[in-house]
Order: C-alpha cells, then sequence, then structure tokens
C-alpha cells in the first residue's frame, strides 16, 4: 500500500519540496558563521544572524496554519519558494553584516512556508492506515538529504569558496520552483478530487479518516 501511496504526483511532491526546503537551509545554516568568521566578523555578529535566522524559522508557525487554511498548501508552498530568490539575491549582493542577517532572516521565512505546507501535502495524500510508514520514509528522505546538504556545503566552501555555495543552492531552487510549477499543471486534477481545497475534506487522508472517526463516535 506504501509504495502504492508513492506513486501519488502530490505526495512525491510534498517530499521533494520538504527534501530540498531542509537541504537549502542546512545548507547555509551549517557554513555561514564560517563564513563570516572568515569575513572578519565577530563571534557576536554571528549570533546575532543565527539568531535571526532561527526566530525567522520558527516564529511563523503561529499563524503559517492558517495561512494554509485560508489559501491552502500548494499557494503556501509557492510563496515560501519565490522567497528563496530574495534570499540568494541577498547573499549575492555582497558580504555586509545586514546581507548575512536579512538573508538568513528571510531563509528562515521560507524554510517555514515550504516545510509547513509539504506537511499538509503530505499528510493529505496517503492511504488511512499508511501514517507511520509514510511519515517514516518522508523523515528519513528529508534528514538523510539534509545530512548530504551539510556536508557538502562545508565541502565545497573549503575548496571551491562562497560563491560556489550559492551557484549550488541555486541549482536546488530551480529543481524545487520546477516541482512547484509542475504541480501547479496537476492542480486543478487535485482539487477534483479534493486534496487541495483547504474546506474541503482530505478523501484518503489522514484528515479524512479522523473525521469518519469522529462521525462514527458521535453515532
Amino acid at each position: 500500500l506504501t509504495a502504492r501511496s508513492f506513486k501519488q504526483p502530490l505526495l512525491r511532491l510534498s517530499v521533494s519540496c520538504a527534501a530540498l526546503s531542509q537541504c537549502t537551509m542546512v545548507a547555509f545554516m551549517g557554513v555561514i558563521t564560517v563564513v563570516m568568521e572568515d569575513q572578519g566578523y565577530s563571534y557576536s555578529d554571528a549570533v546575532f544572524v543565527i539568531e535571526m535566522h532561527c526566530f525567522a524559522m520558527f516564529f511563523p508557525s503561529f499563524f503559517t496554519g492558517h495561512l494554509v487554511n485560508m489559501f491552502g498548501a500548494f499557494t503556501i508552498n509557492a510563496v515560501g519558494v519565490l522567497l528563496y530568490v530574495p534570499v540568494m539575491v541577498t547573499f549575492a549582493l555582497g558580504d555586509s553584516i545586514d546581507n548575512f542577517w536579512v538573508g538568513m532572516f528571510l531563509l528562515g521565512i521560507a524554510w517555514n512556508f515550504t516545510f509547513t505546507a509539504s506537511t499538509v501535502m503530505l499528510t493529505s495524500n496517503y492511504r488511512e492506515g499508511e501514517a507511520e510508514r509514510v511519515q517514516g520514509i518522508n523523515d528519513f528522505i528529508i534528514f538523510f538529504s539534509a545530512g548530504i546538504a551539510a556536508f557538502s556545503s562545508g565541502y565545497f566552501y573549503d575548496y571551491f569558496g562562497w560563491t560556489t555555495v550559492l551557484l549550488v543552492v541555486g541549482v536546488c531552487e530551480l529543481c524545487l520552483a520546477g516541482l512547484i510549477v509542475a504541480a501547479w499543471s496537476y492542480r486543478e486534477k487535485a482539487d477534483n478530487q479534493q486534496l487541495l481545497s483547504p474546506s474541503a475534506p482530505r478523501e484518503g487522508g489522514a484528515f479524512s479518516a479522523t473525521k469518519e472517526a469522529a462521525a462514527a463516535s458521535n453515532e
């Protein structure tokens, strides 16, 4: 059953988007303090940049769920992907302290939107009884990819420099954007299956299973 669930384009999209988003965040977060140290910035400067990044990663969670309910997981995922554009531009424009903290701040928001929306999409597209297996596979892919990204970013920076890290991450962002574009073309078909509408029940997913269980208990 799990193999059949992973044949669904929307489920594969959710896993891929979450993995690429995590890889991007880890790749930058893993080397940013070293980059700043090499640029002559102090330890307190690096701490400030990481603080801004962590704040932006988690503070939006207070309202990201409401945005997903209002506009749908697809839309919020797309907004998150678009936010990676100013991230890359900010880093590419210079190496001042403002470039670092603004870039990392935007990166945190972009990660929050894409990761949260991808999680919602995941739970909307597996069959009843598959939650544990699908979630386990999803987590393995995400964190295995993130581990590779962490080691790779350090390697690329050490041997080729900051510009190469930006180029490699930029390729990942192009892949992420391509996934969103491809999925957007599938969106109308998915709407007919009531997978994407924030107000509609998610057939065959965790939400519909919970709803059916609640209805049965009321009876």
